[in-house]
């Protein structure tokens, strides 16, 4: 047994340098249980210069100094409130700020209702790193070409940025946008004339135009309705208002819902998101006649005796659910049907796939295939539903390389 005076040393009894690495490798909630043990620890825990290396290290993919620096470039109050935390004033809060906005990093599907229209329109969100905030990409999919869109829609944690962020699960999001002049800092020109004007009832207040006159009725005038009609009325939406702190309702609500995007590999090139245009589709079933533009999610299904590769709605028309099953195929080549299909396209197959009472699908590339409905396998005069967006392409997005097949 080891003697009492050859015991190990404690924590606290390690050097400051060598408690700063040890640190560097624990995780945010580790590092403040230790900084509660002691002065000594907590003293450390405090540094600034191991937050900014935790949140380098955490966070690769932004820069943590441009996020500590947005607060002296933004003239806005709106940081005050967003996401119930405080604006970043140190390394350690721009830590807590990127924990937050790591949780809504990928795809997610938002479902709003159309302007003057009674359906729902389903679009797709992917949210990707900035250097100094967390950006938003729009993907909106139609039957014309290109059959995809990307816009931008959102900038979180940006300058100017009035839009609040509540995750309620790891699965549901909300976004509330507000009105950036409810938070601007810089009173508006009514505020500076109510200001202006005396709200208290005085004869010297009221200027040194005799009773009765223009002038003397004008001040007379804004006095009583402005000062104190402005004062109830201010105090009224303060009582009124649903938010904290008298903060003014959002413009609009956004719920998100994420995605969960299958990855491709060497083995299964064709898991990933893609569009399937169904609005060229020469007698589709019946259920899927009216689908339109689709957004699915193509993933692999081993379940049963052979393998087989499942499309699962995703986002576009509200003809089908999300969540559905919109056709399955046999992930296994058929080689009869994919002689007849060459002799008619001409093209060289990778691969071809067959769907007992569903599509055949036609991989004519690395980034498009097509699907051909039962009974229409090599018929050259007919034009096919088809998909002809790569799997890498909410990476590509994230990247800013839109527009590259």
């Amino acid at each position: 047994m080891m003697a009492p005076d050859e015991a190990g040393l404690a924590l606290t009894d390690l050097p400051i340098p060598l408690l700063e690495r040890v640190m560097l490798l624990l995780d945010k909630r580790t590092v403040c249980s230790l900084a509660a043990c002691s002065v000594r620890l907590r003293n450390i825990a405090s540094d600034e210069d191991l937050w900014r290396q935790l949140c380098e290290r955490s966070f690769p993919h932004t820069d943590p100094r441009r996020w500590l620096a947005l607060e002296k470039r933004s003239e806005l109050l709106s940081r005050r409130s967003l996401d119930g935390l405080a604006p970043p004033h140190n390394y350690r809060s721009v830590f807590a700020h990127l924990s937050l906005y790591e949780q809504l990093i990928g795809s997610w599907r938002l479902t709003e209702k159309a302007d003057a229209a009674d359906f729902s329109v389903e679009r797709l969100y992917n949210f990707a790193w900035e250097w100094d905030c967390v950006s938003c990409v729009a993907m909106e999919v139609s039957s014309a070409e290109p059959l995809w869109n990307a816009t931008a829609a959102l900038r979180l944690g940006a300058p100017g940025c009035c839009t609040a962020l509540r995750l309620v699960d790891a699965t549901h999001a909300i976004l509330h946008e507000f009105d950036a002049a409810a938070f601007c800092r810089a009173p508006s020109a009514a505020a500076h004339a109510a200001t202006a004007v005396a709200v208290v009832g005085s004869p010297t207040s009221l200027g040194s135009s005799p009773e009765g006159t223009f002038g003397f009725e004008m001040l007379k005038f804004m006095q009583t309705t402005v000062g104190i009609g402005g004062r109830r009325r201010r105090r009224s939406s303060r009582g009124s208002s649903t938010s904290p702190g008298g903060r003014p309702a959002p413009l609009r609500v956004h719920h998100l819902t994420r995605v969960p995007v299958p990855a491709p590999t060497r083995a299964h090139p064709l898991a990933g998101l893609w569009v399937a245009d169904f609005s060229a589709a020469v007698d589709p079933p019946d259920d899927l006649r009216e689908s339109g533009v689709q957004v699915l999610a193509l993933t692999y299904d081993f379940s049963g005796v052979a393998a087989r590769l499942v499309a699962v709605k995703v986002a576009g028309d509200n003809c089908i659910p999300p969540g559905r099953a919109v056709w399955t195929v046999l992930a296994a080549p058929d080689e009869v049907l994919a002689n007849n299909v060459g002799r008619h396209t001409g093209r060289m197959l990778v691969s071809e796939l067959r769907g007992p009472n569903a599509c055949d699908m036609e991989c004519l590339s690395s980034d498009s295939i097509l699907l051909r409905w039962f009974g229409y396998i090599g018929d050259p005069g007919h034009e096919v539903p088809h998909m002809r967006i790569n799997p890498s392409l909410l990476r590509a997005a994230a990247s800013g390389r839109i527009g590259a097949r």
